[in-house]
């Protein structure tokens, strides 16, 4: 697995917008669907290999300190793009939650250096999935650390 830094996997992510994931899942030997079930995380692994960062279950960020995440899109009733469903950062183990800051947090780790993707799917058999969005995403640059901060601080007082 080889490292690469964000502003290099944006641009070479940006390079491929209108590409059909479907197809270049083919060609990197990603499976979508095994006996009729989707494997739901197939586009993600499929940009993974692409930028040839490899894939991996660890809670650590992708390629040079930042996690590659990517969204479904579908049009609304105006005709514009809007995101699908809500997007998981990462799993929590509640143990660490509770004791664990949110500067340290795995879900900090994630949000500080994020490149965000958008996909349409054709239909819900995904026969096509086209790249439409790459931008980054830079927590510690946003007007949003202290909102997200405070909801991570909720939850481990719920855990508690």
């Amino acid at each position: 697995m080889r490292s690469i830094t964000r502003f290099d996997a944006t641009r070479k992510l940006q390079g491929m917008i209108g590409q059909d994931l479907r197809e270049l899942a083919r060609r990197h030997d990603i499976t979508v669907f095994k006996k009729e079930k989707m494997n739901k995380g197939w586009a993600g692994l499929t940009l993974e290999k692409a930028l040839g960062i490899g894939n991996d279950r660890r809670q650590a960020s992708n390629g040079d300190f930042w996690e590659l995440k990517l969204v479904p899109l579908r049009k609304n009733k105006q005709g514009n793009w809007r995101v699908k469903e809500s997007m998981a950062i990462t799993m929590i183990q509640p143990e660490d939650v509770v004791r664990t800051p949110f500067a340290q947090s795995h879900l900090c780790d994630k949000m500080k250096k994020m490149i965000i993707c958008g996909r349409a799917r054709k239909d819900e058999r995904e026969s096509s999935s086209v790249l439409l969005y790459v931008n980054s995403f830079d927590l510690l640059d946003s007007r949003f650390w202290e909102t997200i901060k405070r909801d991570y601080e909720w939850v481990q007082q719920v855990i508690r």
